[in-house]
């Protein structure tokens, strides 16, 4: 029996032991980011912003393609031909003797035989320098997609930064409620065995408490999933735990220059001015067509004629024979195929020019009413911190009531009740603040400033 209780004992250590270590490994491996933090991690390891960088790289290539036209064009050649029939060509008879009279004669070999070396030199084609400045262009358009998807980057990992912190807070005002709640129960249940409260009182307060645990656990599993949402934005291993540092009820607009400006400096704005000047340079480019291109060639070569396959016997006849020439390519008429694809690129150009003047009447709009909701949404703020503190008050006073026999049950649950709903109300309007100064900050093109919180 001894042994048993010993054995059980020892195993219940272990146990403990293990689940201790378990505990500090995984907190081992936990990191803590703060909201600048995080954005920075996933700046440096979104699949989306290193499908850019890919982007970048591959317009550079197509830049090297173009430059390419502008270097000399080499080739070489091997040619064998088998004559299985000779080709006829009609002499005059007089070259043989035969005047008035036409002679057919079979000319050449069975076998030829031919290598040649051809190199191609681009002096002059408008059209190719033309395409060479909008490969430029194209650089600084995949840099603004860049930057396009960093802000959207920067933007999606606040949001669920904030998220996750939303629930935080909402689970220690719940932690507050319950603690709060227990010390209620003590009281009446100190007073059902004085015989001066019924149990009903109590199991309704119970009846509450459990209502409560159960929004922690609700809670708890949302806050998961923003947290797997937030690590899923960070491209941040799944799996692995991370600890938000960053404390939501701090204003981040502090900088109240950045919330104040009301200039806009869209990236989509650039992205469509971007656009604009690389159709103007497809514009230039087309016209290019109208200009002559000029090349110069080279050739030089061997050639063996054999009626038999020994071209590599040393008694083979190999000849030489060698060119050198210019070409100019001088363009006439293509049907106004060229008039008809600038005719529609211009019209693309004003549809770009309406298009970038809609988008700045609605940025300028999202800017404004985002801006009233910062306002409106920080005042709900207030009000509701205020709520909070006379709803705590009134159930304080209905406490006292209840204890003193003054107030019933009902008056105590109603007013645990109305600070509830102050507190929801309040979560509901801080994080519609958060959420409001980032499309501010989006829409301004500020949205990086939040690194450096």
């Amino acid at each position: 029996m001894f042994f048993y209780f010993f054995n059980t004992k020892l195993l219940i250590l272990s146990l403990f032991i293990l689940s201790v270590f378990t505990t500090l490994k995984a907190q081992s491996f936990s990191k803590e980011f703060s909201l600048g933090e995080a954005i920075e991690y996933g700046l440096k390891n979104q699949s989306a912003i290193k499908k850019t960088d890919l982007e970048a790289i591959k317009t550079k290539h197509r830049i090297n393609e173009a430059i390419s036209g502008y270097l000399p064009q080499l080739k070489g050649n091997v040619g064998f031909t088998d004559n299985i029939i000779l080709p006829t060509s009609i002499l005059p008879g007089a070259i043989f003797g035969q005047p008035g009279n036409d002679v057919a004669v079979q000319f050449g070999t069975q076998y030829n035989l031919n290598t040649t070396f051809d190199a191609v030199q681009l002096i002059y084609d408008q059209s190719l320098l033309t395409a060479l400045k909008s490969f430029k262009e194209a650089e600084v358009l995949t840099s603004l997609s860049k930057e396009k998807a960093k802000e959207q980057a920067a933007y999606d990992i606040a949001s669920a930064y904030y998220g996750a912190q939303i629930s935080i807070i909402q689970k220690s005002i719940i932690e507050a409620n319950i603690q709060k709640l227990d010390s209620l129960m003590l009281i009446v249940k100190s007073q059902i065995d004085n015989g001066f409260a019924k149990p009903v009182d109590y199991n309704r307060l119970l009846v509450t408490r459990t209502n409560l645990i159960t929004d922690m656990q609700n809670i708890a599993q949302g806050y998961n999933m923003q947290l797997t949402v937030l690590k899923y934005f960070m491209s941040y291993p799944l799996d692995s735990t991370i600890i938000l540092s960053t404390d939501i009820v701090k204003d981040i607009s502090n900088d109240s220059a950045l919330l104040a400006d009301n200039n806009i400096s869209s990236i989509d704005i650039k992205l469509l001015q971007s656009q604009r000047r690389l159709t103007e340079m497809n514009i230039n480019q087309i016209n290019a067509g109208y200009f002559p291109t000029l090349s110069f060639n080279f050739r030089y070569g061997y050639q063996a004629q054999q009626n038999k396959i020994n071209f590599f016997n040393k008694d083979a006849n190999w000849f030489a024979f060698s060119s050198i020439g210019l070409n100019l390519n001088v363009p006439i008429f293509d049907g106004l195929n060229k008039k008809n694809k600038v005719d529609q690129l211009k019209i693309q150009l004003k549809q770009s020019q309406l298009d970038e003047d809609m988008l700045n009447d609605a940025l300028k709009m999202q800017l404004k009413n985002a801006k009233n909701k910062v306002d409106i949404n920080k005042a709900a703020v207030e009000q509701q911190l205020n709520n909070i503190k006379i709803a705590e008050e009134v159930y304080k006073v209905t406490s006292s009531q209840y204890q003193s026999g003054f107030a019933p049950m009902t008056d105590i649950l109603n007013a645990e009740t109305a600070i509830r709903e102050s507190q929801t109300n309040y979560l509901k309007a801080l994080a519609l603040v958060k959420l409001s100064e980032l499309e501010v900050l989006k829409i301004s093109g500020n949205i990086n400033s939040i690194k450096n919180y």
